[in-house]
């Protein structure tokens, strides 16, 4: 079992993971509000109104209003949606009405007078709402009267706002009214008389403002800090917090224990965040925060839940919850992966994440459906070394969940449409700090046990599995990304195999965390032993009894041929590498002294003897002795040899001596008999290797016939006789050799 690589992270629990997403058909997202039940989401993509199931995340409406959506607000029974809208030119619709007819929201009344409607406040009788005009004061307008398809005026709130009015909100009693402008001051209204009661101004532009649920509190944020007031006749001091600088949005959550503050901006190394502060104890202090690892424009709070809706400048707006409702337990019905939601409604029967109509590989070829990729469910990897114990808990994400994290993730730092390093960082924070290291340590503790004995985990860290979204791009659909838990921990007493684990039945997912997006069950358990053995339990199941594992000596095989070539060459490894470094240091010698050798084929002369007409007994001459060389000849061959031109022409014909040797022969022959004898006696001792040769040269057994025929026995040369013998022999001699052939370089004194 291998264990991929990990960051740790100190848990910054906030008890609301991601949840999911609702995805629109168009782009920015701008505005999100919660309806009053909490049953529905309007989220504002560009020009566009997303309505979302809140359960399913599913899409039940989509509509299209004339300008670019800021600001969105339900009345209190859900009855009026109110759009803000950047309205930029006069006499143009700036907050439009829809009116829920028939479970679909219809376009009913607007008004006109505004420039950029990013704040609307529905008083609390639902009949009427404030926004800020286009000459900078407030106003009130009628929900469902006017005429024509113009709202009618209320009243107006003639201002001393110098700023943009960045906010607005009704007290819960409905008697007054609180605004807050980019100038810094908060005034606090009479609506009955339109006058100012109260003001108080900052150093910093204020970003937002609201009443607490109960009224009690009047609270505003600006330039990193918290203020909190009184709301009753004194308008006392509460108190005053430090937030983020970055703080754009606050919101009091249902109970009014805490205070929740979006920081919609990042400045590296920090995070994206919606801090929730306890303002009810003192000193006040943030209680929990909930990091975002994307774009954040607005929040809305759901009114009952434990549940965060954002709004990310994509067609995507995520969900974080402390937790996913799910049916209860329907044994009865058919549930192929006992996620208490039966097949006939499931749309993944195997609970592996892949949808049962894309879902055909698998073993048996057929219900591939039903037969759930072990590699994609819930893991469990115990990993035992003597007392001290490693568990890894890994879930995947489904391919929907992961490619909506891989989009938010691609576009949190940069629009390059990759998931960069400082991206995923970002995103891989989010996600692995939410959830509960104690009940995690708790859970494995009550669950497993080792040949009797309590695990005792004392660490939990999380981390994502790099490669699945560390530089993916935002167009991938199909990596899934999975999240891993590693708990540390030891039993009180050594084991070594063979023994028995035990691990209980219905062993949840951490609780409050991503893992709350995938099938608890079917889970795929692996255990591996520090001695070798491994054991694998393929598919285990809700229903199915508590898990008991043997732990069995492993088997030793021997190993083959290949395997202890390998052992060896691992056991002596400095012998391999001495004989490597040798044979290289060789074959470099060898390389080097071939580089440095001269090629003299290229100085090679072709040398053209020319040879006169007198030279042509010489040339016969050596053309015989060449035949003499020692040369070994195929036993086997049988062609005749063909002997050199010249020698054949004295074959066919009595040769002529060059005219400098007939001269001689003259003198020769003009001579006295004396001299006769004295050139027989010289020839005999030549032929015979006992007496001693002169310079003379004795061709006078090639005079004309009369001559030759006086001294023909004197006269023969033995030498000639021989070789002509052997060129003209019938039978070549098996052992012959031959000589090649010699050229004579021509002399620098023949012309």
């Amino acid at each position: 079992m291998v264990l991929v690589t990990f960051t740790p992270f100190a848990s910054a629990y906030s008890g609301m993971a991601w949840a999911g997403a609702g995805k629109s058909e168009y782009g920015y997202g701008s505005a999100v509000a919660f309806s009053p039940n909490g049953d529905l989401l309007a989220s504002a993509h560009e020009s566009t109104v997303m309505i979302v199931d809140v359960t399913t995340k599913n899409t039940m409406q989509n509509f299209h209003v004339d300008f670019f959506v800021q600001s969105l607000d339900f009345t209190s029974d859900a009855r009026f949606l109110l759009i803000g809208m950047e309205s930029l030119l006069p006499n143009t619709p700036a907050t439009v009405v829809y009116e829920l007819v028939d479970g679909e929201y219809v376009r009913a009344m607007h008004t006109e007078n505004g420039i950029n409607v990013d704040r609307i406040s529905i008083s609390p009788s639902d009949n009427s709402f404030a926004t800020a005009t286009e000459e900078g004061d407030i106003a009130e307008w009628k929900i469902n009267e006017g005429t024509g398809s113009n709202l009618d005026l209320l009243h107006t709130y003639p201002t001393p706002h110098s700023g943009d009015i960045s906010c607005l909100d009704h007290s819960t009693d409905g008697n007054h009214l609180l605004s807050g402008s980019s100038d810094g001051i908060v005034i606090l209204w009479n609506r009955t008389d339109q006058i100012e009661i109260n003001r108080w101004e900052t150093n910093h532009p204020i970003t937002d403002c609201q009443f607490s649920n109960d009224g009690s509190i009047m609270s505003w944020i600006g330039g990193g800090s918290l203020y909190l007031r009184n709301h009753d006749t004194t308008q006392s001091y509460f108190g005053q917090y430090d937030i983020s600088p970055n703080g754009s949005q606050m919101s009091f959550l249902p109970g009014d224990e805490e205070i929740a503050v979006l920081s919609s901006q990042v400045n590296l190394p920090d995070y994206r965040r919606v801090d929730f502060i306890d303002y009810n104890t003192l000193p006040i202090q943030t209680s929990r925060t909930l990091y975002l690892g994307h774009n954040a424009v607005m929040m809305a709070i759901h009114p009952f839940d434990e549940t965060v809706a954002i709004s990310t400048q994509s067609k995507l707006v995520p969900f974080y919850s402390s937790s996913i409702s799910i049916a209860t337990e329907i044994p009865t019905t058919m549930d192929t992966d006992q996620d208490n939601i039966p097949d006939s409604i499931d749309l993944d029967d195997d609970g592996d994440g892949i949808l049962d109509a894309y879902d055909n590989i698998c073993v048996a070829g057929t219900n591939c459906h039903l037969q759930p990729d072990q590699a994609f469910i819930r893991q469990f990897d115990i990993s035992i070394n003597g007392n001290s114990i490693v568990a890894i808990e890994t879930i995947h994400l489904d391919a929907e969940q992961s490619s909506n994290l891989r989009i938010l993730a691609a576009t949190a730092l940069n629009n390059n449409h990759r998931v960069d390093n400082d991206e995923f960082a970002q995103i891989q924070y989010s996600i692995c700090s939410e959830y509960d290291d104690i009940e995690i340590i708790t859970r494995w503790a009550n669950y497993l046990e080792i040949e009797g004995q309590s695990f005792f985990p004392t660490s939990v860290q999380c981390s994502i599995e790099s490669g699945d979204l560390y530089g993916t791009m935002d167009s991938d659909r199909g990596t899934r990304i999975s999240v891993s838990w590693f708990i540390e921990g030891s039993i009180q007493t050594t084991v070594k195999a063979p023994y028995n684990i035990s691990i209980q039945s219905g062993m949840p997912t951490p609780s409050a965390s991503i893992a709350q997006n995938v099938h608890t069950f079917p889970i795929h358990v692996q255990i591996e032993d520090v001695g070798g053995t491994h054991v694998n339990y393929e598919v285990w199941n809700r229903r199915d009894a508590d898990l008991n594992i043997l732990v069995d000596v492993p088997v030793v095989e021997d190993p083959s041929g290949v395997e202890s070539a390998i052992d060896l060459l691992i056991s002596y490894w400095y012998v391999v590498t001495f004989i490597a470094i040798f044979a290289i240091f060789i074959i470099w010698m060898g390389f080097s002294r071939y580089q440095n050798t001269v090629d003299f084929s290229e100085m090679e002369v072709d040398e053209h003897i020319d040879r006169l007409p007198d030279e042509e007994w010489e040339q016969m001459v050596d053309d015989v002795a060449a035949w003499d060389e020692e040369m070994e000849v195929d036993v086997k061959h049988k062609k005749r040899p063909t002997p050199p031109a010249a020698v054949a022409r004295d074959l066919r014909k009595k040769p002529k001596p060059p005219s400098a040797v007939k001269k001689d022969i003259e003198k020769s022959n003009s001579g006295t008999e004396e001299s006769n004898q004295k050139l027989k006696r010289t020839r005999k001792t030549r032929a015979s290797g006992t007496g001693v040769s002169d310079d003379s040269v004795g061709f006078t057994h090639l005079i004309d016939s009369e001559v030759k025929t006086k001294s023909k026995k004197l006269d023969e040369d033995e030498d000639m006789t021989d070789a002509i013998a052997f060129i003209t022999s019938q039978q070549p001699d098996s052992n012959g050799k031959k000589r090649r052939p010699v050229r004579r370089k021509k002399s620098n004194n023949d012309d």
